[in-house]
């Protein structure tokens, strides 16, 4: 079951498609409200939430009933959306993601991953790889960096050398279209060979790989 939190058609409209593509049943709601069947995933706007609300507020995750939990209805500012995953939201969407990028999300996040805008990855990229600095100094600090162990260098090995290629461009936070027009090949191709590296990798979206692949490196260098 999804949740959708939002009193507004246009919300409604925009978000029941995605998660109609996702399988399952979608239950809308005006407003927060505990209790009842737990969703497997929360949609909520943050324009039905109070003024002055905080992406920490144990509301929002009473709510969830432990699923996982997306906001949207707005733009967030990168640090926003920073703050929002440390306190284990899912992700933010914007309102300019269209049904296809929505989809993706769904997709990713049900699966276990997170969700970061293309404008939060790099920001997002130094300060994990400040953490695995920290934690090298001190083993207790940053045990959830993720790292790329030996699994994840016999599927690395499995890669094409363009696939590779697209991969890292991936971790230093390039787009589609950067990573397009610096191979001169299509964006329908990028998505192609992307779709391929997630299976051979296993993971679940652009964000994990880009984690697993700036985690290779700096063991390597």
């Amino acid at each position: 079951m999804y949740l959708l939190v939002s009193s507004r058609d246009a919300f409604l409209a925009r978000w029941r498609p995605p998660l109609a593509r996702a399988g399952g049943e979608v239950v809308v709601r005006a407003a927060l409200t505990a209790g009842g069947k737990a969703p497997m995933l929360t949609v909520v706007d943050t324009a039905s939430l109070a003024p002055g609300w905080s992406a920490t507020d144990p509301v929002l995750r009473a709510a969830c009933g432990g699923g996982r939990l997306l906001l949207a209805g707005q733009e967030f500012a990168v640090e926003s959306e920073l703050a929002a995953l440390a306190a284990g939201i899912s992700g933010c969407c914007a309102d300019t993601l269209g049904e296809d990028e929505l989809a993706n999300v769904v997709e990713v996040v049900l699966k276990g991953g997170i969700w970061v805008s293309r404008a939060a990855l790099p920001q997002l990229l130094v300060r994990l790889q400040g953490l695995a600095a920290a934690r090298e100094a001190n083993p207790a600090v940053a045990q959830t960096v993720v790292s790329a162990g030996p699994e994840f260098e016999r599927a690395w090995g499995q890669l094409t050398s363009r696939e590779r290629e697209i991969a890292r461009q991936v971790a230093e936070g390039a787009s589609n279209k950067a990573i397009a027009r610096n191979l001169a090949i299509s964006d329908a191709t990028i998505k192609a060979h992307l779709t391929s590296v997630f299976q051979k990798l296993h993971v679940a979206g652009r964000v994990q790989l880009a984690l697993l692949v700036s985690s290779r490196a700096g063991n390597q260098g």
